[in-house]
């Protein structure tokens, strides 16, 4: 039944008892003055102290009881009296007891509480548990001083009554109020006037689990027997979290149906669109947009949920033109396919060639250039062009399109019918200029070729004439040479038969 306390509580208390019984021992004779046969009756002292380790007055209730609130720490030490009562001494640390502590709970036979009786002196018993509430006494079957012989002594104390209260604790609640989670959520609260190391281990009770949003009455108690918690009910309120439903916009051809995706933020856990009630929809009128134009559309269902308040937000819905024509194209003769907002418009008018010069090197020469305007928009990477009745010379073979800073860029395709006089463009651009121009490069490098290549035969010619020149030359002077010769041979051979 005894429980270990504050270990500073005990080495107090056990400094106080020495002392205090010390200081009184120095009053009276020592138990080798007095004749052991003269002790009559034995009687039980109380000291306590409480949890800050200050020494407690005790008084009895009405009932007789002692009282202490769990965290003190109460101290019952059996004394030997003397029978004359002039001369009464208190044996505590001198007298060797033969004893055995009794307890009952008021209402069953009392029961020892030691296993078998022991010698000792300055005898007690500890108590600071609630369960330790009771009624206590304490007998003797023999005492003896020091190494003297014993003597019988059939003693037993008067009943004494020990009621140990609960410590009342003090709870204050932190939390009453959160968002749902989709989790189990509890109040918060903070506890004060537990003992220290001893926690009260405290709890929660709930009408019903706290989990899905709503208000709950709830109140803290203690599983531990030593405290008391006075029941207050506290309401616990988890409110409904905020889910966001927005509907996605949408880019669609006048006269096709379409769908509008629904998207949440702010699911919690594991939740989905499958935990909702009723979850949203689009309904028909949204869904029936078919004309061009912008339109709102939203998600029709319930402003609130079982654990979320919900908010809704509007998507569109742009209904588009395949093609601009009419009043919507200007500067030219044709139309404008692709995908176009109901308020798109396209302009492409002939302009000076001077406008786009700078843009271009000395062997291109611009041809016709054409002035890009474009309004709105296109829901589309590109969109196609044609130009009815438009005149472009034979040489040009390249069309380009120069944008706002005088740069040149690529065109994603076209085509030039000859015949029918129709350029098909396919622009993803929207401002600038569209420029058709030759591209003199390759006549010039096929010209330059051709020049190279004469150039180098007239210096072939030019060198065959003068080789053939030197052969002549050669040719002649060794003739000359030969005939002087042959005719110096001559005379020679002549000379020789006129001698013979």
């Amino acid at each position: 039944m005894i429980k270990k306390r504050s270990l500073y509580i005990i080495c107090f208390l056990t400094v106080f008892l020495f002392a205090a019984f010390a200081a009184q021992a120095g009053s009276y004779a020592y138990a080798a003055d007095v004749d052991l046969h003269a002790v009559d009756r034995v009687v039980i002292d109380l000291v306590a102290v409480d949890e800050d380790g200050e020494v407690m007055v005790l008084t009895p209730a009405k009932d007789g009881a002692y009282e202490i609130t769990y965290g003190s720490v109460l101290v019952l030490r059996a004394r030997l009296d003397d029978a004359d009562e002039d001369n009464a001494i208190d044996l505590y640390d001198d007298v060797y007891l033969l004893y055995q502590w009794y307890y009952s709970d008021g209402e069953n036979a009392p029961t020892a509480l030691n296993d078998r009786k022991v010698w000792e002196t300055n005898v007690r018993l500890a108590l600071t548990d609630c369960d330790q509430s009771g009624v206590y006494h304490i007998e003797l079957t023999n005492i003896k001083y020091g190494a003297g012989n014993p003597i019988a002594f059939d003693g037993r104390s008067e009943d004494i009554v020990i009621r140990i209260l609960p410590k009342k604790l003090t709870v204050e609640y932190t939390t009453t109020e959160v968002v749902y989670n989709a989790q189990a959520q509890e109040v918060g609260y903070i506890v004060t006037g537990e003992v220290a190391g001893h926690p009260a281990n405290c709890m929660v009770e709930y009408d019903r689990a706290p989990a899905d949003a709503g208000s709950y009455n709830a109140f803290v108690f203690t599983t531990n027997q030593n405290y008391l918690i006075e029941k207050e009910d506290v309401t616990f309120v988890i409110k409904k979290a905020p889910l966001t439903i927005t509907a996605g916009d949408v880019v669609v051809l006048a006269g096709y149906s379409y769908d509008v995706k629904i998207t949440y933020e702010g699911f919690c856990g594991t939740d989905d669109v499958n935990c909702l009630q009723y979850p949203p929809a689009m309904n028909g009128v949204d869904l029936g947009h078919r004309e061009p134009g912008f339109y709102q559309v939203t998600p029709d269902g319930p402003r609130e949920d079982k654990n979320y308040e919900i908010t809704y937000v509007p998507g569109t819905v742009q209904v588009n033109r395949s093609t601009l024509e009419g009043d919507s194209v200007s500067g030219f003769t044709g139309k404008a396919k692709g995908s176009f907002s109901f308020d798109a418009s396209i302009s492409i008018t002939e302009t000076d060639k001077e406008a786009v010069k700078s843009a271009f090197k000395f062997w291109q020469n611009p041809s016709a250039t054409y002035e890009l305007k474009f309004t709105g928009s296109s829901n589309q990477e590109t969109y196609t062009v044609v130009m009815e009745d438009v005149e472009l010379s034979g040489w040009v073979k390249n069309i380009c399109f120069v944008n706002e800073e005088g740069k040149t860029e690529k065109i994603s395709s076209y085509t030039y019918d000859d015949k029918n006089k129709r350029l098909t463009l396919v622009l993803t651009q929207t401002s600038g200029y569209v420029v058709a121009y030759h591209n003199y490069m390759w006549y010039i490098i096929a010209g330059a070729t051709l020049l190279l290549i004469i150039i180098s035969l007239l210096i072939f010619h030019s060198h065959d004439r003068n080789k053939h020149k030197l052969n002549r030359l050669i040719a002649g002077s060794a003739k000359v040479e030969a005939d002087y010769y042959r005719e110096k041979i001559g005379e020679h051979e002549e000379k020789e038969r006129r001698k013979i």
